[in-house]
């Protein structure tokens, strides 16, 4: 039994394994390089996801920025023609003012009086050397004219009861008379009053 030589088979042995190990070797070199494409190609699609998200992002972010341009220019012009509004309502309120003022004037003028000049100006002096925005705008919240009248009267009683008549009117405020004299003929008084003309509505 001694002479009995076991080199060959273990040879064969060993070959065997050989092979096995590197076929085994081969298979997960196999597996790892397709894993690590089949990685690649998955962490590509997610990147081409990404990339198309964020696109649309940007696209919506552009477009809510435009939004809020056009918003913003909307608002503008909705503050403009408000206040462009207000000056048109202004207007309208201020139309009917000179004739309601020519009107009071003859039922409140007593006998024995009667008048040479009307003058009506606004009562805020600076409001002339504004510009016509800003003057529309001071009318807005100050809708007075100063009023002067100037005439001839029989008696100073008439002109007590002129200035009575027009303190009676709602509408009609700080009335003062301004000057008074003999007028030149003698026949008669001059006189020279004013009042504020307030634009609301009254009788």
């Amino acid at each position: 039994m001694s002479k009995i030589n076991l080199l060959p088979w273990r040879e064969g042995l060993k070959k065997v394994r050989n092979r096995i190990f590197y076929l085994i070797l081969c298979s997960l070199i196999a597996v790892n390089v397709l894993v690590t494409v089949l990685i690649g190609r998955f962490l590509n699609y997610k990147v081409a996801i990404e990339n198309t998200n964020i696109q649309y992002i940007n696209r919506e972010l552009k477009r809510a920025k435009e939004d809020v341009v056009e918003v913003k220019s909307l608002q503008h012009n909705k503050k403009a023609l408000l206040e462009r509004m207000k000056i048109i309502q202004s207007l309208q309120a201020d139309r009917p003012s000179a004739v309601k003022l020519l009107d009071l004037v003859p039922r409140v003028l007593p006998d024995g009086l009667y008048l040479v000049n009307l003058s009506r100006k606004d009562a805020v002096p600076e409001i002339e050397a504004m510009s016509t925005n800003e003057k529309e705008k001071t009318r807005l919240g100050n809708k007075k004219y100063s009023v002067v009248i100037q005439g001839v009267a029989l008696t100073n009683g008439s002109i007590s009861i002129f200035l009575k008549n027009l303190e009676k009117i709602k509408w009609v405020s700080e009335v003062k008379l301004n000057e008074v004299a003999i007028s030149k003929d003698g026949d008669g008084l001059n006189f020279n009053l004013g009042f504020t003309q307030d634009l609301i509505e009254g009788e």
